[in-house]
């Protein structure tokens, strides 16, 4: 009995990546850029997962409303997977930045006891529990 392959590719964007350089999608070697958290001041917690906890805040440089995603300390803690996916998502972020729909990701900070966060503009919208309701 023979069996026969079916190759399936997407119509969209299948070659993305063999058309943009190594660095664009190889996250093993992302080294990140890190900045001060100085700049930035958080106002209040608006929500919170397994990996982090997420404020609004303020660039206290150009008085701006932020979202600081800061990441969980027990979970970046000596396990190089979790620091593998940290990078993927930022790399994918840095990507993505100036698309229509996705929100931007404008710093990353890591502070003095190496706590990473992730700082994306302030969107005003509706919480999701007010519209699935």
């Amino acid at each position: 009995m023979s069996t026969s392959t079916v190759q399936c590719i997407s119509r969209v964007f299948a070659y993305v990546n063999k058309e943009r350089p190594d660095s664009y999608s190889n996250y093993d070697s992302f080294d990140a850029d890190w900045s001060s958290p100085d700049s930035y001041q958080l106002v209040r917690r608006i929500g919170r997962g397994k990996y982090s906890d997420v404020f609004t805040g303020v660039d206290v440089r150009i008085d701006q409303d932020i979202v600081v995603k800061v990441l969980k300390v027990i979970c970046i803690s000596s396990q190089p997977v979790r620091k593998r996916k940290i990078g993927r998502e930022i790399k994918i972020l840095q990507n993505l930045r100036g698309h229509p729909n996705i929100v931007s990701l404008l710093d990353i900070t890591r502070s003095e006891r190496g706590i990473p966060s992730l700082i994306f503009e302030y969107i005003e919208c509706l919480e999701y529990s007010v519209c699935s309701a």
